[in-house]
């Protein structure tokens, strides 16, 4: 038989093992996946990863691309039954309250004896091992569970530096499953709906509540910045010579560290939508590749940025791990 046939040959039946493999995760997965294949010498590599390198061609097949369903949002009414317990646990953990009443709206529509199919207990939907991690004794207990929640999203934050996208799937999927896909937010149509819906309800709070959470004081940020601060409103990556020659002696913010650009550019542009002169600068980090960092700056000296950094820090309380740097 022709050599060249059996290649072929060979391809196609493992094309059609591919799909039948394959089937069995997107429906188990139920969420859109493209996949793309490449032949080196006489095998067929295919991956469900957008591929790095060159050379890989789209596989077009009927189960390529699903449409994606139009998210339920849910009603807008929220309890306030438990107000006192959520102000007590942000203000332990230095996070927004907002954020808190918004994954409870999801989690659990306020209901303290919510359980899951899963197991998940309670408000925040603890699962028994987390629950018992947390130090919650009792997951149906509101505090007790407010509290354990809270603490599980404030390490979160911490762990993919304030980036609150990449927490809320955390929360939903597991942190094991953001560092899998590289630091962004899974492919399952259930977390990433649960991000958009837990943003939607967030932002709703937050836009009648524009102050601090029910208590009716409003809240501002007011510090002076050096003037050079206002060169920084594009979306450009600086490298660190360039930033050492024209802020020379000046004190910066550094608020995040990440290993991919698109991560850095969503919080600057957090940052920049609420007015704060944000700007990214790259670094090669030995045996870490290049980082990108976000900073804020410049300030003339030391006292004018650490006041602004705490000032920053009680304004956005996301932001808890802000370094004051001299370049």
């Amino acid at each position: 038989m022709n050599s060249r046939y059996l290649v072929s040959l060979n391809n196609y039946l493992c094309l059609i093992v591919f799909i039948f493999l394959f089937s069995f995760i997107i429906t188990e997965n139920s969420y859109s996946q493209s996949f793309y294949y490449k032949k080196q010498g006489n095998v067929v590599v295919y991956t469900n990863l957008t591929p790095d390198s060159g050379g890989f061609k789209k596989l077009n097949t009927p189960w390529g691309k699903t449409q994606k369903q139009k998210i339920k949002y849910g009603s807008t009414k929220y309890s306030d039954g438990y107000n006192k317990e959520i102000l007590k646990a942000s203000r332990q953990y230095s996070l927004d309250p907002n954020i808190i009443k918004a994954i409870i709206k999801i989690e659990s529509n306020f209901d303290p004896k919510a359980v899951s199919r899963k197991g998940a207990m309670g408000l925040m939907q603890l699962m028994p091992g987390t629950a018992l991690g947390l130090g919650v004794s009792n997951p149906f207990d509101p505090g007790q569970n407010i509290r354990g929640g809270t603490k599980y999203f404030k390490k979160l934050m911490n762990m993919f530096n304030g980036n609150i996208k990449l927490a809320l799937a955390g929360y939903n999927a597991g942190e094991n499953a953001v560092i899998k896909y590289g630091y962004s937010i899974p492919p399952y149509n259930e977390t990433e709906n649960y991000v958009e819906k837990v943003l939607y309800h967030y932002n709703n709070l937050k836009g009648k509540n524009s102050y601090n959470y029910n208590t009716g004081q409003t809240s501002s940020l007011v510090v002076k910045t050096s003037a050079r601060s206002n060169n920084y409103k594009n979306t450009d990556v600086f490298d660190e010579e360039q930033l050492r020659g024209e802020l020379s002696g000046k004190f910066l913010i550094q608020l995040a560290s990440y290993p991919k650009l698109g991560l850095a550019k969503e919080l600057e542009n957090t940052l920049k939508s609420k007015g704060y002169p944000a700007f990214i600068q790259k670094a090669y980090l030995p045996n870490s590749g290049t980082w990108y960092r976000v900073r804020i700056g410049s300030f003339t000296t030391k006292h004018e940025a650490q006041q602004f950094k705490n000032s920053l820090k009680s304004t956005e309380p996301f932001i808890n791990d802000a370094i004051v740097v001299n370049l």
